[in-house]
């Protein structure tokens, strides 16, 4: 207490921090940077294990024959030869399909409508059948899905999960060892039927639930997403990380991992190809493929982006993933992949699945793969990650104690907390008027055109340069206190992101916290435009821009590059903002809520006389 009353110790304190804060700043950003990279180590890392024991993966005999191969075969030939009708006609012909097996059959019915058209309500039609447990009274579940596509799809066309679901349907349907009821789901649209269906399911009222459904069975434990386009795929691409990075428990992940080792399957985790190769011998070779693998999937939870029709069940505490399957020679020639083993490997996970006796809890559900047997848990990316932070709460504690120490010697105490507080008032109003821009911006999306977006992006600009131009009006003591502020809000709020999408966190961490922190307008005219460039460079759309153009900047000399890359950037931005209305993705909230802001307060710092 008495660091906090004693002014003598007050200004001790104030002159040892004032001597070696910049000097601590770069000693804790550069061990937290030297950490990160050091945990994709095989010596850092922990290899894979279940934590489940009640799933005993891979101990059952597996009871899927080659004459349900071939129904799924046959269903797969009837399904391309419906590939050119309508989609209606293709629905019905599936849901006849599971009725001649004699399960439970339904209609779902919904609507949509897509953030360029939200006046245009459209009409979906989802069908899902059920095989009912015979061991338990519907209390419990588990989903295996699939999205119905056109034949011109740009997407994977999912003929072949289609026809494995019936052949999987067939199978299990006299079994009497299920104590959970199996859920075959076909949705259409894309997402949005996904969508509208797992919010039905769960009695959630939103926009999208048109009529509730009729048919429902036990709370679903997990969900297993398929998209295969044929039985001669070439490997398997499993897509782990959901909406906003979230991620399913790790005993799920190691589940179908491992009965997919079992069956001899080749797999990659996120569309990473090179996992297909052996692992090298040689250390730095395995050390930068393991980066490798650990910034891919960074980079896919960070943009928060639905990666498959798994990430609307996550947000509902239903632990799942995508399989998708993968021809690599453009659909031509034979893949080493077929039916049998699929199902087999789908047969095994379900009946794992079906031993559980609770849900998934033992195991991680925050962790980042470093490779498919290999994963960094939370409490080992934790520390160096504040260490990140640190410096943030460092300068903004020697911006303060600087200017308490700049009054006279004379000056008691109260005085000294009366021109605290004046000094904060005094930039309260800065403070307000660049959260109202950021706060602007983003409900101006709500009464958005999407064909006039260049314009709303001209108008966010004139709005930041009149507050940079008001700034020239701020006194070097106020810009101060100012950024001590927004140094400490931009820890606060990178520790409270690293809570919901640790991934988003740690982007904006490495490159955002050595800017916030050493650009300084107390330098020379060069270092000083260095700086600026170096601000401007972070600009918060900036970034999201660039992670879809920065193939095409070799190039942008071409006028009509040039165009492209524009048009692919304002593109992006557009796909932000779609991605926030359909699905809920926080990076369009993330940006202009919280990066926009403290962007604004540190680019009016640095111009401030």
């Amino acid at each position: 207490m008495g660091l906090l009353t004693d002014p003598g110790r007050n200004d001790q304190f104030a002159k040892l921090l004032g001597a070696y804060y910049m000097k601590l700043s770069v000693i804790a950003y550069v061990i937290g940077v030297a950490w990160l990279f050091c945990l994709v180590d095989d010596n850092f890392t922990l290899k894979t294990y279940f934590s489940e024991n009640a799933l005993l993966p891979g101990l059952v005999q597996h009871e899927f024959s080659s004459l349900n191969e071939n129904y799924a075969l046959k269903q797969h030939r009837m399904l391309m030869d419906l590939s050119k009708e309508d989609s209606g006609y293709v629905r019905e012909r599936i849901k006849k399909s599971f009725q001649d097996l004699g399960l439970d059959v339904y209609d779902h019915y919904y609507n949509y409508s897509t953030p360029k058209h939200p006046d245009k309500i459209r009409n979906g039609h989802g069908v899902y059948a059920i095989v009912r447990a015979s061991r338990a009274n519907s209390l419990e579940s588990i989903v295996i899905s699939a999205p119905l596509r056109p034949a011109n799809t740009k997407h994977i066309r999912t003929e072949g999960s289609i026809a494995l679901m019936l052949a999987l349907a067939q199978h299990f349907r006299h079994k009497n060892y299920w104590s959970k009821d199996i859920i075959f789901l076909v949705t259409d649209n894309e997402h949005f039927g996904a969508k509208a269906w797992v919010e039905a399911y769960h009695g959630c009222k939103s926009a999208a639930v048109n009529a509730p459904l009729y048919g429902r069975a036990g709370s679903i434990q997990a969900a297993i997403n398929l998209e295969i386009p044929s039985p001669d795929i070439d490997y398997l691409d499993l897509r782990i990380v959901g909406i906003n990075g979230q991620l399913p428990n790790l005993d799920l992940v190691n589940l179908v991992k491992l009965l997919l080792y079992k069956q001899g399957m080749p797999f990659v985790i996120h569309g990473f190809v090179e996992l297909l190769e052996r692992t090298p011998h040689d250390y730095t070779e395995k050390y930068l493929r393991d980066l490798k693998t650990t910034f891919r999937m960074v980079k896919s939870s960070a943009l928060g982006r639905l990666e498959g029709n798994h990430g609307f069940f996550q947000q509902y505490n239903v632990q799942s993933l995508t399989i998708k399957g993968i021809q690599s020679m453009g659909g031509s020639g034979r893949g080493r992949i077929g039916f049998y083993r699929l199902a087999v490997a789908l047969e095994g996970i379900c009946r794992s699945l079906n031993n559980l006796l609770e849900r998934f809890h033992q195991s991680f559900f925050f962790y980042l793969m470093t490779s498919p047997n290999r994963f960094i848990s939370i409490g080992m990316y934790t520390p160096p990650f504040g260490l990140l932070i640190l410096p943030l709460v460092i300068n903004a504690l020697a911006l303060w104690a600087r200017d308490s120490s700049a009054k006279s010697p004379a000056d008691n105490s109260l005085s000294s907390v009366s021109t605290d507080k004046t000094s904060v008032a005094a930039v309260l109003p800065w403070l307000v008027m660049a959260h109202v821009v950021g706060v602007a911006s983003f409900m101006g999306q709500f009464f958005l055109d999407f064909s006039d977006l260049p314009q709303s992006l001209g108008t966010i600009i004139l709005e930041v340069m009149y507050l940079l131009f008001c700034s020239r009006f701020m006194t070097k003591r106020d810009a101060n206190c100012l950024k001590s502020l927004s140094l400490i809000e931009m820890a606060i709020g990178l520790y409270a992101l690293s809570m919901l999408n640790f991934p988003l966190a740690l982007l904006v961490a490495l490159f955002a916290v050595p800017v916030a922190v050493w650009t300084s307008n107390d330098q020379p005219s060069p270092a000083r435009i260095v700086h600026a460039g170096l601000i401007i460079l972070l600009y918060p759309i900036f970034p999201v821009v660039l992670s879809n153009v920065w193939h095409k900047l070799p190039e942008v000399y071409d006028p009509v590059v040039a165009n492209d890359v524009f048009e692919m950037g304002t593109r992006s931005i557009s796909a932000m903002i779609s991605e926030y209305f359909e699905y809920g993705n926080w990076l369009d909230p993330v940006t202009f809520l919280f990066l926009m802001p403290l962007w604004i307060l540190h680019w009016m710092t640095f111009w401030a006389r």
